[in-house]
């Protein structure tokens, strides 16, 4: 079996990465998987003077070092990535892999199910899955069409890759930015009648949606990067939940938002039939293997 792992850095050196370092303390758990670890510096710096020092550090070899220093929509980096003729892994750079989570994807990988969905818990509580909206304690398979979870530690298997591919073109929305690539994702399974998850392990997660302080401390940036999430799921997907979260987002963020700025939003993804971002081009190097 093969096993494609992504991992996404932004403004961390690879070393810095807690996603990298756990991982690779629990790489000898993978049982009879061949595995590659792909990882991708979004910016703002360079790792490149980096990457030969940290490989020869390690005692697994099998990486890809790619970076873009232009911090490219996660749509992009994530089907960039994908490796059609395997199961694929995504991470970003701050979770915590643990030995029990590898175990879990190992009893996954020697059966029938399509997608792994770890638990993700956040201030102690369990917040993915959710199968209609509602978290729950899963466990084992799962058969739900109305499933929504974050993409840290989520499974896709090659078969699935495929019929996603068929039928959109791609697997992750290009166009989308940041937010909404997860749950646009799921959309489109639901879209494919696909019921074939499977939950195990559990993951801590800081979530940016979950603050211990309320609104009020929820960065703007990322409150504008919600904004650009609804209005889209609102516009493309066309679901009363995402029109909906949409109103519930401007009722909640009403202080700091202007009507001007929500209705530029509206104009440019019309215009841009995507979030801007998603229209900028830039060069991607590859930095490990060293074939530049």
């Amino acid at each position: 079996m093969k096993l494609n792992i992504v991992i996404v850095l932004y403004n961390k050196a690879i070393c810095q990465s807690k996603t990298v370092n756990s991982l690779l303390d629990n790489i000898d758990s993978f049982f009879d998987t061949e595995i590659t670890v792909c990882i991708w510096n979004n910016g703002p710096s360079s790792i490149r003077d980096e990457v030969a020092a940290f490989i020869d550090s390690q005692t697994f070899k099998n990486f890809v070092v790619c970076e873009n220093l232009s911090n490219s929509p996660l749509s992009f980096v994530y089907n960039s990535m994908l490796n059609e003729e395997c199961a694929n892994i995504y991470f970003d750079d701050d979770t915590f892999v643990t030995q029990e989570y590898v175990l879990s994807v190992n009893d996954f990988m020697k059966g029938d199910r399509e997608v792994f969905l770890p638990s993700i818990v956040s201030l102690n509580q369990r917040r993915y899955p959710k199968v209609n909206k509602v978290a729950g304690d899963f466990n084992g398979e799962l058969s739900e069409l109305s499933v929504v979870s974050i993409l840290s530690g989520l499974l896709i298997k090659e078969d699935t890759i495929r019929r996603l591919k068929c039928k959109f073109g791609d697997v992750f929305d290009h166009r989308f930015n940041i937010y909404g690539v997860d749950t646009t994702l799921f959309y489109r399974l639901k879209s494919i009648n696909f019921d074939r998850y499977y939950v195990g392990g559990i993951l801590e997660h800081d979530l940016s949606g979950v603050s211990a302080g309320g609104a009020q401390y929820i960065s703007m940036f990322r409150v504008r990067e919600r904004l650009w999430d609804f209005t889209l799921q609102t516009i493309f997907y066309r679901k009363l939940g995402a029109l909906l979260g949409l109103i519930q987002f401007l009722k909640t963020y009403k202080s700091r938002l202007t009507i001007s700025f929500v209705f530029e939003v509206f104009v440019k993804a019309l215009f841009y039939m995507g979030h801007p971002n998603t229209k900028k081009k830039s060069t991607t190097h590859t930095l490990f293997p060293y074939n530049e």
